[in-house]
Order: C-alpha cells, then structure tokens, then sequence
C-alpha cells in the first residue's frame, strides 16, 4: 500500500480483519435505514448509546492526545473538536426526539467503554492510533454506504461527509505507519464491538 493512498479504507489492517469488517459495517439495523424499516425504538436506543459511546469515545482521545508526541497531537486536536460538536448536535437530536439523555448506559455499551479507556491507558501508542483509525473508519464505512435521503438524512450526511473522509485518510496514515504486532488484535476487538452494538440496537 503506498502512503499516499487516497482510499480510507486501504489498510492491511482493515484487510487482515476479513469477515470482522464485513460484519461490522454490514447489520440489519443499517439494511432498515436504507429500506425504511428500522423501528423508531431501535434508532432511539442506537442514539441514546451512541451518545454514552461518544462521551467515553472523547476521554479516548483526551488521555491519547497527552500520551502522544508532538507530530501526532495536531490531528489527535481535531478529533477532540469534532467530538466535542458531535456531542453537542447528539445533545440536539436527542431532545428534539424528547428523548432522555439521563438514561442508563447499556451493559454492553459500558463494556465497550471499559475496553476503551483501560486500553488507552496500558496499550501501546501503535495499538492505539491502530483502534482509533479503525473506529472512524468503520463508521465512514456504514453511514456512507446508505443514501443521504429519509428521515435519517441529516445521520447519513454527518458520516458520508468528505472533510470526515478526509479525516479518516490522515488517521489511516497515522496507524499504517506506525503499527506493530499486537494492534491488529486491537483493530479486530474493536469491529467486534462495533458489530455488537448494531445488534445491541436492535434487539435492546
């Protein structure tokens, strides 16, 4: 793979993770978008737990940007502000839906959690630019592979858009060029969870 690579998803990480990707960017709640499906309660779960991934998904990035060295902070920075709005609009679309944002975090969302903020405190920095890329990736992968029309329009756009594709290049550069053994099983834990938290969605 050349380093110059315009493709987000270009990555022997994302190669050697096989059917792990596959099934974590492909699920029925993603098929009930795009045919119009999808219970109303499971979008709202899928977005009251997202939000407690996000939360969590933002103190990832808070302890890694202070674990990291100084090339590496200036993107690590603009995820932290991505994040920080992408809290705020999930802030907004909640209470749009009177929903709550009070509810209790999922089990299986906490436990994805858990993983994330031990990790970023005992893995190494290879591991964990490698759990980062493939995280945003993942998302890129499912919400643009949908049709930014629908009641879910303005979801599909937020993850379709090319300055976060854009993003997800400079961090697919970030793993590919710094990895080492024990961050493909990272990338792999991570799309396992990400495959279960559509299925947590759907079926609660």
């Amino acid at each position: 793979m050349s380093e110059q690579s315009s493709e987000p998803f270009d990555s022997n990480l994302i190669r050697q993770a096989g059917q792990l990707w596959e099934r974590a960017t492909h699920s029925p709640f993603l098929e009930g978008i795009r045919d119009g499906t999808l219970p109303k309660e499971a979008f709202h779960r899928w977005l009251i737990q997202d939000y407690h991934f996000v939360k969590a998904f933002l103190r990832f990035l808070g302890a890694l940007l202070l674990r990291s060295d100084r090339p590496q902070q200036p993107l690590l920075v603009e995820g932290i502000v991505a994040l920080d709005h992408e809290l705020a609009w999930f802030e907004k679309q909640v209470q749009a839906r009177g929903l709550d944002l009070k509810s209790p975090v999922h089990p299986f969302c906490q436990r994805y959690n858990d993983f994330m903020l031990r990790a970023v405190h005992e893995e190494s920095l290879s591991g964990l630019y490698a759990m980062l890329y493939s995280l945003e990736a993942c998302y890129l992968a499912a919400w643009s592979s949908l049709k930014p029309e629908g009641p879910y329009q303005e979801f599909v756009e937020r993850w379709s858009d090319p300055r976060f594709r854009d993003y997800v290049i400079k961090l697919r550069s970030l793993a590919e060029n710094q990895t080492d053994a024990p961050s493909q099983g990272l990338v792999d834990q991570c799309l396992r969870y990400e495959e279960d938290f559509w299925t947590m969605a759907m079926s609660g």
